[in-house]
């Protein structure tokens, strides 16, 4: 027998089988392959809104850009979305808003919550709009800043498409609230208004002053120092805030020249920092318990290097400028006139008051000359008898100076 013939058949079946193999692994591709693109495709069913800030630090005085993006991956025109973007009074103040499309626009405000509305986005294409906000101080604790957005859309029915609707939620960047020379209030630490207060609050040169001051971080060490008429003065010390973040500095006025002063109180882990207003005079005033102020905000108030010994922080710049101001001292309603250099040349200033109450806005548009010195000047109208502070601050160098005066009775 020819066993030649029996064998053809068999090697053509494994021909067969093969090939039948791998059609089937070709046909499972394709189906796989099939099956991944339907995800993709189920995956984009809806718009996409993306938020974003331009800058993930921000300081009070700033202005806040918030981008958001509209991407439509649908295959029709997306006739409408709507987006309710969320915000934090205390925080941010909405000032305006840009837009490419007479389409699109700020279709609501309200104290909380901005919401725009897009029209008419191409199938695959994307637009913007963007969202301008002006920084504010913050209370501490309250530094970071949350961008979340909430939306709705549309699309109309075609020949080949049915009409299409939804709603979702995206969350976006997560900016910080520094202070002005860029210290961070960290909320972990700071978690609940630091108060001040200082016995007396006026004495001749020579009395001792006893201060308290809250909302340091429990067992951190504290440095302080003085800020005189005529510059930065170091204060001899050894302090550690309490478990409850409390500190109790005493220091004596011995060879002080009359005039106001600033007793600065610093948190070297937490950097937290607090200015105390008090005022040497000419003779020897009655002593009387100050009631808490409220807390100032954290300012770039530079201490001798003497105080930081080996641990001088890598910004810690230059010497501080010599401010003036004229009166020191005078009654409400008086103008007062102040003197500050140390900012860049030709540099947008803001100003404001540190008073007995809190942090006080002042009107004013103010700019340096080439040489970084300015001349702020503002009214005391209204204000009641205390200490307080002016605050010269330069928006582009973050130079903060500030500046004791007495409103008296």
């Amino acid at each position: 027998m020819d066993t030649r013939y029996e064998q053809r058949p068999r090697q053509r079946l494994s021909v067969i089988l093969g090939g039948l193999l791998a059609l089937g692994t070709v046909v499972l591709a394709l189906v796989i392959f099939g099956l991944s693109r339907g995800a993709t495709a189920a995956s984009e069913t809806e718009p996409q809104v993306d938020v974003s800030a331009d800058s993930l630090q921000i300081s009070p005085g700033d202005t806040l850009s918030i981008k958001i993006r509209i991407t439509n991956p649908l295959t029709s025109t997306l006739r409408k979305i709507v987006v309710k973007l969320d915000y934090d009074s205390g925080q941010l103040t909405p000032v305006d808003s840009d837009f490419h499309r007479d389409s699109d626009w700020v279709s609501d405000l309200s104290d909380r919550r901005v919401t725009l509305t897009f029209k008419n986005i191409g199938a695959g294409k994307s637009r913007t709009g963007k969202v301008l906000f002006r920084v504010n101080q913050p209370m501490p604790g309250n530094t970071s800043v949350d961008l979340h957005a909430k939306f709705n859309w549309s699309v109309d029915a075609t020949t080949s498409n049915p009409s299409m609707h939804g709603s979702g939620s995206t969350d976006g960047d997560e900016p910080l609230i520094v202070a002005p020379d860029g210290v961070l209030t960290n909320p972990n630490v700071i978690d609940s208004v630091p108060q001040t207060a200082i016995e007396p609050r006026s004495g001749a040169s020579g009395t001792q002053f006893r201060a308290h001051a809250s909302g340091f971080k429990g067992g951190e060490r504290i440095s302080i120092w003085l800020n005189t008429p005529n510059g930065v003065a170091a204060v001899p010390h050894d302090l550690i805030a309490n478990a409850n973040g409390e500190v109790w500095p005493e220091f004596s006025s011995d060879n002080l020249v009359p005039g106001s002063y600033g007793l600065v109180i610093y948190g070297q882990e937490s950097t937290q920092t607090l200015v105390v207003p008090f005022t040497v005079s000419t003779s020897a005033a009655p002593a009387s318990v100050a009631p808490p102020a409220a807390a100032v905000p954290s300012l770039a108030v530079q201490p001798p290097l003497a105080l930081w010994g080996a641990s001088v922080p890598a910004s810690a710049g230059p010497p501080p400028p010599s401010p003036n101001i004229e009166p020191k001292a005078a009654a409400a309603g008086t103008q007062f006139h102040a003197y500050a250099r140390g900012f860049q040349g030709g540099e947008p200033i803001s100003i404001w008051l540190n008073t007995p109450g809190g942090v006080q806005a002042l009107d004013g548009s103010f700019s340096t000359n080439s040489a970084g010195e300015v001349w702020p000047e503002f009214s005391s109208d209204g204000l009641a008898p205390g200490s307080y502070g002016l605050v010269i601050y330069g928006r582009s160098s973050g130079q903060t100076v500030v500046i004791p005066f007495v409103i008296s009775s």
